[in-house]
């Protein structure tokens, strides 16, 4: 199996959302190059303009109109015999027409390195290590990997990484871990608080090639959490596991695959327990230059971040397609559904415990009409049901035309 697709895929959970648009055109050659060819700077601008039907995400909505410019780059290094590094870092500002008092700010940067000191699929040791950091003032992905990510102010940092080694042609086990941070900035005299929480995470997968193209799969993780505040004489520590079998893909093809089906164990505030089984499924197939299909899908749990003491089993899945119709025009659709249920909560919590499902659904088109400038409209529906409780459910659409320079 390809070892930087093993490798990605081991360090974290696979949460399910698809972003099949890109910020590229054909084959046209972008950036400035260093080094002998060997260091890429990417800066680009992006200005839009958003129509947005429900700014606040809530049943009774109210709509307003935003502009954003995100100013960033993109910073590539590949050494030619195996190691690569890539770094991205934005800015982003919003200006809301009609309601300015939710102007907002959001920054991040993040960082790959890679090594591999073999071919693909030969005998020899794969090194992964990605962090990142954002500070955002809403974040419009309801299916990250590290929790869902409520609209507020809040920070995230995320650290993971992951050593591979390859015995020989069939035999080959990776060893991963993470750390990720989430904090909310409440305000009492705004909104009702919000619960980040700290995750440590560590886990193992063997593979064994059964045929050319075909990996048996057996993955095991452990994971801790420490939330932001313990209640009601509930500690704010909590831990699970998992245990998952499954197949992959051997070797890098046009069609990709990692499919695994498990059990898994949460115990929430050193009290209440949870068990039941997980899944984790990725897919990747590049049909020709043209067309890339994906499908992404995984269910974990964590701690609530809008209820004390309670915890949510999620279950997530994706899929998008991106299509180039020419050297400059190219449009993508993508899917997703996720569904929190909260499988258990404290006692005197019991009468607020309620699921919720959001669907979503995206189209975006891009025409890149020189090499350094596209133009690109986007659509998005979101659909959420809090279920039992009519008056929390919403939907939403949104509406974006934009500009996006880049070198």
């Amino acid at each position: 199996m390809n070892s930087k697709f093993l490798i990605a895929l081991s360090a974290a959970a696979v949460a399910g959302s698809v972003f099949a648009s890109g910020t590229e055109g054909g084959n046209r050659p972008r950036g400035f190059k260093f080094l002998d060819q060997k260091l890429t700077l990417l800066p680009y601008v992006n200005i839009a303009y958003t129509y947005d039907s429900n700014i606040d995400q809530v049943h009774k909505a109210v709509r307003d109109s935003i502009f954003l410019v995100t100013p960033g780059a993109e910073l590539k290094y590949d050494n030619k015999n195996g190691f690569e590094v890539d770094a991205k870092v934005f800015y982003t500002h919003k200006w809301y027409c009609k309601y300015s008092g939710l102007n907002q700010d959001s920054y991040g940067e993040g960082i790959t390195l890679k090594k591999d000191t073999s071919k693909k699929g030969e005998k020899g040791w794969s090194f992964l290590l990605q962090e990142s950091y954002r500070k955002y003032g809403q974040n419009d992905d309801m299916t990250k990997s590290d929790g869902r990510g409520l609209w507020r102010d809040r920070q995230q940092l995320g650290i993971n990484g992951a050593i591979q080694r390859r015995w020989g042609e069939r035999f080959h086990t990776t060893i991963n871990g993470s750390y990720d941070w989430l904090d909310y900035e409440n305000d009492k005299k705004k909104y009702g608080k919000l619960y980040g929480w700290t995750r440590y995470a560590a886990g193992m997968q063997f593979g064994y090639g059964i045929t050319e193209r075909t990996d048996a799969l057996v993955a095991g993780s452990y994971q801790k959490y420490t939330h932001s505040k313990g209640y009601n004489g509930v500690s704010n520590t909590s831990q699970g596991w998992t245990l998952m079998g499954g197949f992959g893909s051997r070797l890098e093809r046009n069609f990709t695959y990692r499919a695994l089906l498990g059990a898994s164990w949460f115990e929430y505030g050193r009290d209440y327990d949870d068990y039941g089984w997980t899944y984790q499924l990725s897919a990747n197939w590049r049909r020709n230059d043209r067309l890339n299909i994906a499908v992404l899908g995984s269910s974990y749990y964590q701690p609530s971040e809008s209820v004390a003491c309670s915890a949510n089993k999620v279950y997530s899945i994706s899929a998008g397609a991106r299509y180039r119709f020419t050297d400059r025009i190219t449009g993508s659709i993508d899917v997703a559904y996720r569904k929190d249920d909260r499988v258990y909560t404290n006692r005197a919590y019991r009468k607020y415990n309620r699921n919720e499902d959001y669907a979503c659904g995206r189209l975006r088109g891009d025409w890149y009409f020189n090499r350094y400038a596209s133009l690109y409209a986007a659509f998005e529906y979101e659909w959420v049901d809090y279920q039992g409780s009519t008056f929390l459910s919403y939907d939403r659409f949104r509406g974006t035309v934009g500009l996006q320079l880049h070198w």
